[in-house]
């Protein structure tokens, strides 16, 4: 568990996917158990929340192969902060309105969960893979645990748990745009190959799917290839 915090891009790593996770998971159950607090028929709400995941999850898939892992992340979290925004300003009685956004925040969860997952497991390196993704989860979980209390602060204002998660949803999709892209890019092998992975990326690149190739841009990835043999391999 130490090694993944004892080198310092590793450590940066880790915290920003921490963060997304954390996010990603109280809007997540957020969302089914703050139905009680909203005018429609709560079983419907609890229903339709359930069915978009099925489209939100194929359209996660998409964006991740064709647009990269980080910038669609960045952008579906910042969705859900905005979502989040547009349901503390829509009145209680406007009950259609205020589920509308719960579902678009809720789409736009699930799509990042899906990239999420995905995105974890190529930062990390291949020795700590699975017991990273393990902590994760069960951080993130531990920490959803608050959830049933902020949605009970419902009851003296509907806007007060969508006001938390939306600063929540919010810090962490600008945060994981600090995250290196991995959509084409060869797995970390080792802790040093993790530690040196992005640093010949440029931030506001996309990366987008190259056809002909099948991988995202090849300049870039050749050049994070050499970045990473010069820096594990120094010379004297």
């Amino acid at each position: 568990m130490l090694d993944l915090f004892r080198k310092a891009r590793i450590r940066r790593n880790m915290i920003i996917i921490t963060m997304s996770w954390v996010a990603n998971n109280c809007a997540y159950y957020g969302l089914h158990i703050n139905v009680t607090n909203m005018s429609v028929n709560e079983f419907l709400n609890f229903f339709l929340l359930g069915v978009v995941e099925f489209p939100a999850s194929a359209v996660g898939w998409w964006a991740m192969e064709h647009f990269g892992r980080r910038w669609s992340n960045v952008a579906l979290q910042l969705l859900v902060s905005g979502a989040f925004f547009a349901s503390c300003l829509i009145p209680a009685e406007a009950a259609v309105a205020s589920m509308t956004a719960s579902l678009v925040a809720k789409f736009a969860c699930t799509a990042s969960f899906m990239i999420m997952y995905q995105q974890a497991a190529e930062v990390v390196p291949t020795p700590l893979r699975s017991f990273a993704l393990g902590a994760l989860s069960a951080f993130s979980s531990v920490f959803s645990i608050c959830m049933p209390y902020i949605v009970f602060l419902g009851r003296y204002g509907t806007w007060i748990p969508f006001l938390f998660l939306c600063v929540l949803a919010g810090a962490a999709g600008l945060s994981a745009a600090w995250l290196p892209e991995t959509n084409g890019y060869v797995l970390c092998q080792t802790i040093d190959d993790a530690e040196n992975f992005g640093r010949g990326q440029k931030f506001f690149s996309l990366n987008r799917v190259n056809k002909e190739k099948g991988y995202g841009n090849a300049d870039s990835k050749e050049k994070e290839l050499d970045v990473m043999a010069e820096s594990s391999h120094p010379t004297a």
